[in-house]
């Protein structure tokens, strides 16, 4: 082993941790060495060249151990891997105290972060980067309530806190949530799926590793739930391994939808995949996207350590102090932390499209979406965080509805017809409508049960009709009344627990008996009348809608509900009809009363003040010279335009004043052209003023 580098072959020590009984780890044991060898022939001239010390782990503890070894035997200066998200969650730690970088291509899971421990870098999407496409496939096609199955470990449910909050954004919720260890019995896995089949949402979302996955996938075609009425959605960790799992598996995912990260195509790719099915391919070892993942992260890798080859290389002694119950002792690298420094920085053109890392881990915007039809997938679409859902890359289709934002597909059952994404189950509950019972109104709704067979019957108009509208749904759904007792002791229910089932209403029955009384006014409408009450967010409230409205909509078929229930108490006494008002709203006529009452009152209140005023002033209007009739009006005209509307107030002195030398002038003109008497009588007129 080398202390220093040599001046023409300075060898750099790293370490890869994978299981090479895995997809992912026996894809990536090829590319790894391939990349090597592609490398250095494409850079001859590079001073510095990595050494690789292999070795294979599948759980935790094994990946812990293979780490310390690596780190203080084999003096790694990085490792790439582990492979799994659980392994990493231990081995970044143990690589942030030695300053080694663990650089993984796999381990997937959001809940490990690249930004709290920057010795810990992915070289991979890290799954919640997809989140924000499957909430938009889900909305696209307009379902409300999905189902989640997802594997328990740190990959499976890392991806869900992501689900649900882009879910919340479009208003669509997880009715269920099931997961499911990586030992669980084919017993357990079909318990399981009997309880999503007795559930109503049809829209299942599965987020797990390829192993797990293929044996759900079998056991749910052989449970029947790869058929008409479902919906599958699979994460990028089945959609991209699905060549691994083998065309028995395949064939049971038919109708399949699929979301995976797009890989652009390259002639560097193309390079790459000419070389594989020449020097590399086996029946046992299928090509995937961790391979591609794998062979730029030893590219990434040989770049950085190239830029710090000016720099010693090597692992000094010193030692990383722990309490008695961890790890003795950890190697400190001296030349870890530049190389992570180089890395973060590094740019390029893989394989798997550009390579640049962006807090830490590999960044990308454009996922693709398949559909597995026959023995293979089908690619129907992309999504971008610009354009969203789009047929073809960088095309976006606004003027089309959203659920035609994809290429034509099939679903499971070999259909064509989308999946309305919840069903009454047939295994499951029947659709409990609750049913008012309360003496009075029996032809609105009636509930008997038959004392022989305890059997319970419902009848009525309301009822009729709420099972004329199932009758129009595009799927069957069974009733089941219960009754709940209003008004009583002895009651299966409050009212408020009846709103949860259903209330039903109605007005004819009540018209019908009390015509004499009462009447409608204004419009109507065929729906005026019915209510029904769902819980809240239950599918069913847009389709009972549509179906309630056709069924008020046919003439003929209401005008049989009603003959069939009302018919015999409609009729009024010929003495009552003949009262009836025909209009359907208030008129100018319907007032004449009210402007009758107006105009009397009006006129009176006219007359008494017009006779008050002519007795305060009737002196006046006979003092005249003049004895025409004209003469005496115009003085009238006179004096009541000289009248004031408003009383003059007593504090005003300039006024008082005023009024004052008015009555001096008048009475002096009065005294030089008339008698006594007609003075005294313009005083008094003007002290009225």
């Amino acid at each position: 082993m080398m202390d220093k580098f040599a001046e023409t072959s300075k060898l750099v020590h790293i370490g890869v941790i994978l299981d090479l009984n895995s997809p992912v780890g026996s894809v990536a044991n090829a590319c790894i060495p391939m990349a090597i060898s592609d490398f250095y022939a494409a850079h001859p001239n590079f001073r510095t060249r990595l050494s690789l010390h292999l070795r294979s782990s599948h759980d935790v503890l094994g990946a812990t151990f293979t780490a310390l070894e690596l780190i203080n035997k084999e003096e790694v200066n990085a490792i790439i891997g582990p492979e799994r998200s659980t392994q990493a969650r231990v081995v970044m730690d143990i690589g942030l105290k030695a300053q080694v970088p663990i650089i993984s291509y796999s381990a997937t899971s959001p809940s490990l972060s690249t930004t709290q421990n920057p010795f810990f870098l992915r070289t991979a999407l890290d799954d919640g980067s997809q989140a924000k496409a499957i909430a938009a496939m889900v909305q696209a096609y307009r379902w409300h309530e999905v189902v989640l199955l997802y594997e328990d470990t740190e990959y499976g449910s890392g991806l869900i806190p992501y689900l649900t909050d882009e879910f919340q954004q479009f208003d669509i919720r997880v009715s269920s949530r099931f997961s499911i260890s990586l030992d669980s019995t084919n017993f357990t896995i079909l318990k399981m799926l009997n309880k999503v089949m007795a559930m109503q949402t049809r829209v299942i979302i599965v987020h797990m590793t390829s192993s797990l996955g293929a044996k759900l996938f079998l056991l749910a075609k052989e449970a029947s739930m790869i058929s008409e009425g479902y919906a599958w959605i699979i994460t990028d960790g089945l959609s991209s391994l699905l060549d691994p799992m083998g065309a028995k598996v395949i064939g049971s995912m038919q109708g399949v939808l699929g979301i995976r990260p797009y890989i652009p195509q390259s002639r560097r790719l193309q390079n790459f995949k000419r070389k594989w099915n020449r020097e590399i391919r086996s029946g046992s070892t299928k090509l995937n996207i961790y391979g591609y993942w794998a062979y730029d992260t030893v590219w990434a890798l040989a770049k950085s350590i190239e830029m710090v080859h000016h720099e010693s290389s090597g692992v000094t002694r010193q030692t990383y102090r722990t309490n008695a119950t961890q790890i003795p002792e950890i190697r400190v690298s001296t030349v870890g932390r530049m190389i992570r420094n180089k890395l973060v920085k590094t740019k390029f053109k893989g394989v798997s499209g550009d390579f640049s890392l962006v807090g830490g881990q590999l960044q990308s915007s454009v996922f693709e979406i398949i559909n597995v039809v026959d023995k293979m997938e089908k690619v129907v679409g992309y999504w971008t965080l610009e354009n969203g859902l789009t047929p073809e890359l960088g095309k976006a289709t606004y003027s089309t509805p959203l659920y035609h934002e994809l290429k034509p597909h099939i679903w499971p059952g070999n259909t064509n017809t989308k999946p309305l994404g919840w069903t009454i189950p047939v295994a499951g509950k029947k659709l409990r409508i609750g049913v008012p019972v309360k003496l009075g109104f029996d032809t609105y709704v009636k509930v008997k049960r038959d004392p022989y067979t305890n059997e319970l019957s419902v009848t009525g108009f309301s009822y009729d009709v709420f099972l004329e509208a199932l009758a129009l749904l595009p799927f069957a759904v069974p009733p089941k009344p219960i009754p709940y007792t209003i008004g009583s002791n002895t009651s299966s229910g409050t009212y408020d627990e009846l709103l949860y089932n259903l209330k039903l209403q109605c007005i004819e029955l009540f018209l019908s008996k009390y015509c004499d009384k009462y009447m409608t006014a204004g419009p109507t409408y065929k729906t005026d009348g019915f209510g029904f009450a769902f819980p809240q967010g239950s599918p069913l409230v847009s389709y009972i809608s549509r179906a309630i409205l056709s069924v008020t909509e046919n003439k003929s078929k209401m005008d049989a509900l009603e003959h069939k229930y009302f018919s015999q108490q409609k009729a009024c006494p010929i003495d009552v009809e003949r009262t009836k008002v025909s209009s359907d709203s208030l008129s100018l006529y319907s007032f004449g009363g009210l402007f009758i009452i107006t105009a009397v009152a009006s006129l009176c209140s006219l007359t008494i003040y017009f006779t008050k005023f002519l007795q305060s002033h009737w002196s006046a209007v006979r003092a005249v010279h003049d004895d025409s009739v004209w003469s005496k009006i115009s003085e009238l005209v006179k004096l009541f335009d000289d009248q004031s509307p408003y009383p003059v107030p007593a504090t005003d002195v300039n006024a008082t004043n005023s009024t004052s030398q008015s009555v001096e002038a008048l009475a002096d003109v009065g005294n030089e052209d008339a008698d006594t008497g007609v003075g005294d009588n313009i005083s008094r007129s003007s002290s009225n003023l």
